[in-house]
């Protein structure tokens, strides 16, 4: 999500004077949810404490263990890490290891119609798939390898968090301005926080247990599988790619195909599907010529998708980070975590922990980033479906995107960077769509437009005698 204009730390709010006011040493935050908001949330918060001489305790809560293979230590995420993540995390001294790194992506397959575009990404930038938990069902436990979740965990540990496997009950509003906010855990223990984050996410069975005003964001629900195969085969078959297939029926946008060494992520992309409708839909299209025969999930799952962005994901002494509160639209929901726990911990640590301190900087903030943005991708992604949707303007399309790849003395790739970005996530959305606004480029898709109109006319002229 490089280029998009983050905040820089300010200063205290002495308008906003109040036993509310920014965290102080012996501050405790209590951060629901361990995945990676939660695990970012503190090493920024530690990070800017560090800085500022004060020492806090935090504590990081979830009742699931990252290490567990299968549905109980999933995390329900496609796993793709971009280079602009991995750049961050290096700057913050988190280099992903082989330990954590399933598979290094070479670039992206555009499918249409029979025909593949590679798109390959740039000789200096870094993408690597992940698993977000212990794996399928197939790996009984990842021995030489972590889970992505684990690996952040285990850095944030090292740092000085606390983590307590336990689940959260019920989370309680403080009672007045000077006193803690609550939660309870499921063993009966109660934790008094001067925060409580919400890192907990939309599948969360604690968004229903939010006890303030609050207006989750409306979500897809979309369907994810893992097909086992043979590393070998995942590596000749795929080599190293992510496979984008439009579909455009039965409720499904697309499916990507993602490799992992010896397993392939299928991720089905629409406003609700289900597994049938992956199935249905990868072997009615060119997805299963990627796939073993006779293929079938070694486990599945369907996690929401937020599509829009939460409605007041934050009251006092409590702030809700992570995709239950802000995300990137249909993308990089590692990265948005990122963000948002960054924000979350400079508004708490430089202004306050009060309503108003989160309203005017976290929230602000966080829209400035996403809101209008999100704007963008969602027209680009309608515009580019209504495209693959239409067999004219989807052989066009691909027509120029192939042009662009073969021809080497093409070197501006006009088409092939929008795609790239539209799917990888390493640009704004508006940048993407300024890029799609190109006079050049409109005039040669219209050519390609015109040849395609022009070769379907004469396949399908009648023959003279």
């Amino acid at each position: 999500m490089s280029g998009i204009r983050g905040k820089p730390e300010g200063l205290p709010d002495t308008a906003f004077a109040s036993p509310m006011g920014p965290l102080r040493t012996g501050s405790r935050i209590a951060i629901v949810g361990a995945g990676p908001a939660g695990s970012f949330f503190a090493l920024h918060a530690l990070d800017i404490a560090g800085k500022q001489g004060r020492s806090i305790d935090i504590s990081l809560i979830d009742g699931k263990s990252f290490r567990d293979s299968g549905p109980g230590g999933c995390n329900m995420c496609a796993g793709i890490i971009g280079d602009g993540l991995v750049k961050k995390l290096r700057k913050i001294d988190i280099p992903l290891t082989s330990q954590v790194i399933r598979q290094e992506i070479t670039g992206y397959v555009i499918h249409a119609r029979g025909s593949e575009a590679r798109l390959r990404r740039d000789p200096d930038a870094e993408i690597y798939t992940v698993f977000r938990g212990g794996g399928p069902p197939s790996l009984t436990a990842l021995k030489e390898n972590i889970s992505f979740d684990q690996f952040l965990l285990d850095f944030v540990k090292e740092r000085g968090a606390e983590y307590l496997p336990h689940n959260v009950t019920k989370i309680n509003e403080p009672k007045k301005d000077d006193a803690p906010a609550s939660l309870i855990l499921d063993n009966g223990v109660v934790i008094e926080a001067d925060l409580i984050v919400g890192a907990f996410g939309v599948n969360s069975p604690l968004m229903g247990k939010i006890p303030f005003r609050y207006f989750p964001p409306s979500t897809w629900h979309t369907c994810q599988a893992e097909v086992r195969w043979s590393s070998k085969s995942v590596k000749e078959t795929f080599k190293g790619m992510v496979h984008i297939f439009p579909i455009n029926a039965g409720g499904v946008e697309f499916i990507a195909a993602t490799p992992k060494k010896e397993h392939v992520t299928l991720t089905a992309i629409g406003t609700h599907v289900k597994w049938r409708d992956l199935v249905e839909a990868a072997n009615a299209s060119d997805v299963k010529d990627f796939l073993p025969t006779d293929w079938k999930m070694n486990c599945h799952c369907h996690p929401q998708v937020p599509v829009g962005p939460a409605r007041f994901p934050y009251s006092d002494r409590m702030v809700i980070i992570g995709d239950a509160g802000y995300s990137r639209y249909l993308k990089n929901g590692i990265e948005s975590a990122y963000y948002t726990s960054l924000f979350a911990a400079q508004t708490a640590l430089h202004h306050g922990v009060g309503r108003v301190h989160f309203e005017k900087h976290y929230d602000r903030w966080c829209r400035d980033m996403f809101g209008m943005d999100n704007v963008f991708g969602r027209l680009m992604f309608f515009i580019h479906n209504k495209i693959t949707a239409n067999r004219y303007l989807a052989d066009a399309e691909q027509d120029r995107l192939l042009y662009e790849q073969e021809d080497s003395r093409n070197g501006t790739k006009k088409l092939s960077s929008i795609i790239w970005h539209l799917f990888a996530g390493e640009l704004p959305y508006r940048k993407i769509m300024l890029k799609s606004l190109d006079a050049d480029l409109q005039l040669k898709m219209l050519g390609h437009l015109a040849r395609t109109l022009a070769k379907d006319k004469k396949n399908i002229a009648p023959a003279r005698g």
